[in-house]
C-alpha cells in the first residue's frame, strides 16, 4: 500500500538566483537572531555550576531548538518555492520569514521560564536552605567525610585529601567539590552551625574549614559564591531569552496587524472603485 503524498508542481524548476538570495537572507537573519541564545546554551552546558544543580536539559532544549529551526527554514522554502506562483512569492516570503522568526520568539518566552524558575530554586536552596534541601544535603555529606578524613593526623599535612588514605571518589560530587575550590577559591559547603545547637558565651561560631584540595585555606564559604554566580548567570540568561524573545514575538504580531490593515484598506478601496464603476 502506498502511502499518498502531496506532488510538487509539474512545472517546477529549480530555485532562481532572487529566490536563492531571498533563502540566504532569510538564513542569515535566523543565524544572528539565533548567536546569542545559541551561544549562551553552550556557556550553561558548560558551567559546572550551572550543569551539577540543573542538568543539561534546558540549554540542550535552547541548542537543538535553534538549530532545527535555522535548518528548517531553508526546507521550507523550497517547498513553498515548488508550489508557488510568481505572484504568490512576495508574500509568501515575507509571512514564512515571520513564521519562523514568530517561531524562534516563543522558543526562547518559552525556555526563559524554567531557567529562570532553575536559577531561583538552587539559589534559595543555597542561601536558605542548604542543610535541608535534597541536592545540596547530598553534596554536604560527601563534604563533611572529606572533612573528617582531611582532620586526621596522617592527612592534614598533605597537599590534597585526593593523597589521603580513605579517600574514594564518588562522581559528580568529589569532583564537583574540587571544581569549586578551584574555579571560586571558597572552602566549605554549608559550614554554619545547625539551628539546634546552643552555644555558650564562650563559644565561638564556626569558622570556614581549611581547603580539601590544596593549602590555601580559602576563608569565603562557597556556598554563597556558587549561589551568587548561579543567580548572575543563569539568571542573566534566562532574562536576555525573556526579553529577546517578548521582542520578537512582539515585532512579528506588529507585522502582521500592518499587513492585515493593509490587505483591508486595498479591499475597501477596491470595493469603493467597482461601486463608483
Amino acid at each position: 500500500m502506498k502511502l499518498a503524498s502531496l506532488p510538487l508542481r509539474a512545472d517546477a524548476k529549480p530555485l532562481t538566483r532572487p529566490q536563492l538570495a531571498l533563502t540566504g537572507a532569510g538564513i542569515l537573519l535566523l543565524a544572528m537572531l539565533c548567536t546569542v541564545p545559541m551561544w549562551n546554551a553552550i556557556q550553561l552546558a558548560q558551567d559546572e555550576n550551572f550543569k551539577f544543580w540543573n542538568g543539561l536539559a534546558v540549554p540542550s532544549i535552547l541548542l537543538i531548538s535553534c538549530v532545527g529551526i535555522m535548518l528548517s527554514y531553508p526546507l521550507a522554502m523550497h517547498v513553498f518555492y515548488s508550489r508557488s506562483t510568481a505572484a504568490q512569492d512576495h508574500r509568501g516570503v515575507m509571512t514564512t520569514a515571520h513564521l519562523f522568526v514568530g517561531l524562534l520568539g516563543l522558543v526562547l518566552l518559552g525556555l526563559s521560564f524554567p531557567l529562570s524558575a532553575q536559577s531561583n530554586r538552587v539559589f534559595v536552596d543555597l542561601t536558605e536552605n542548604c542543610q535541608s534541601s535534597e541536592m545540596s544535603l547530598r553534596l554536604l555529606s560527601y563534604s563533611q567525610v572529606l572533612h573528617n578524613i582531611r582532620a586526621l593526623p596522617h592527612c592534614s599535612n598533605k597537599s590534597s585529601v585526593e593523597k589521603c588514605h580513605g579517600y574514594a571518589e564518588a562522581l559528580p560530587y568529589t569532583q564537583f567539590l574540587k571544581d569549586m575550590e578551584e574555579s571560586y577559591e571558597c572552602s566549605g559547603f554549608c559550614a554554619q552551625a545547625p539551628e539546634e545547637w546552643e552555644w555558650t558565651e564562650d563559644a565561638k561560631p564556626i569558622t570556614v574549614p581549611p581547603t580539601l584540595f590544596s593549602k590555601k585555606n580559602y576563608q569565603v564559604p562557597c556556598e554563597g559564591v556558587l549561589a551568587r554566580d548561579m543567580k548572575s548567570f543563569a539568571g542573566d540568561v534566562s532574562r536576555q531569552l525573556y526579553y529577546q524573545g517578548t521582542f520578537l514575538i512582539g515585532m512579528c504580531m506588529t507585522i502582521g496587524l500592518t499587513q492585515l490593515v493593509s490587505h483591508w484598506l486595498k479591499l475597501r478601496k477596491d470595493a469603493s472603485g467597482a461601486r463608483v464603476g
